[in-house]
């Protein structure tokens, strides 16, 4: 009669496959004979698993013990010479498998590389929570809007373009839109390297009185100051020719 699988007591895998009986490092009851690149697990009824963290092994052969010899599963002859019927004494599991040492090193004398910031490519949707448009596009869009539509918007405006911040932004076409808090990057960019705004301000030495509008060619810092409530007569005086000098 040939021994069914779950009869089996021992197996005979690759050296390298040991470490899928690592989580039972600590059960007593299993031994390992290696031999070469090969390893000889043997097992006792009481732990339970082995055969299932095994079966996934290439290559792996299973035995089963049936009085005083060893039959392979599958066969009913039984098997001669095994290492556990010669003089070779195994070692349990734990005195063979078991993390590498920890190698203390030394820090990298070598100063890093500094990092540039810049602007990646980035396809996740975001909230629009500011805008950069023509003022001319401003006004044309405000002078049909409620004012209690406008008061819910922020701007400044500097060389006739309008930076918006608030919600919702004004549905201008030829403008650009940004997400962030008081990083701002392009919708359809993010900074990189991907630090939290806070880091980045520090980095850029901006304070908590300015916001910074991130480009392709660099950075804008724009003083919080700078912003007021957006209303029609300031945009009429911002679009205002400058009166000549007497």
């Amino acid at each position: 009669m040939q021994p069914a699988l779950e009869q089996a007591r021992g197996a005979r895998v690759p050296a390298a496959a040991l470490v899928a009986l690592a989580d039972l490092r600590r059960e007593d009851g299993v031994d390992v004979l290696l031999d070469g690149e090969g390893a000889w697990v043997r097992w006792s009824e009481d732990v339970s698993g082995v055969i299932d963290r095994l079966l996934p092994v290439p290559g792996v052969e299973f035995y089963a013990r049936r009085g005083p010899r060893w039959h392979r599963v599958g066969h009913a002859l039984p098997n001669f010479g095994l290492p556990w019927e010669r003089s070779a004494e195994p070692r349990p599991l734990h005195s063979v498998l078991f993390p590498a040492p920890i190698l203390p090193m030394p820090p990298d004398p070598s100063p890093p590389d500094p990092a540039r910031l810049t602007l990646a490519q980035d396809d996740r949707p975001r909230p629009s929570t500011a805008l950069a448009c023509p003022l001319a596009a401003l006004w044309a869009w405000a002078e049909w809007q409620p004012s209690s539509r406008l008061a819910r918007l922020r701007a400044a405006v500097a060389d006739g373009v309008a930076l918006v911040v608030g919600r919702p932004l004004p549905a201008v076409a030829d403008g650009r839109r940004y997400w962030g808090d008081r990083v701002l990057a392009p919708i359809g960019s993010r900074p990189e390297p991907g630090l939290p705004s806070a880091a980045l301000l520090r980095i850029l030495g901006v304070g908590d009185d300015a916001i910074v509008f991130l480009e392709e060619d660099g950075a804008e810092v724009v003083p919080l100051g700078s912003f007021g409530r957006l209303t029609r007569a300031g945009l009429r005086l911002a679009l205002a020719p400058e009166a000549p000098e007497p």
